[in-house]
């Protein structure tokens, strides 16, 4: 879910719910991973064209 600037998981099927236990992330090189799912949420720089 992305909501007021914030990326989080709001809910799962994983056993172990670290993802959605974690904090909200907004800033750049923040992460929050799913291991179960092989997902990875980063935030990372816009590039200048």
């Amino acid at each position: 879910m992305i909501e007021n600037g914030y990326a989080s998981v709001s809910e799962s099927d994983c056993p172990n719910q670290i993802c959605v236990n974690s904090k909200a992330i907004s800033s750049v090189g923040e992460t929050i991973a799913c291991l179960p799912h092989h997902l990875i949420i980063e935030i990372v720089q816009k590039e200048n064209p």
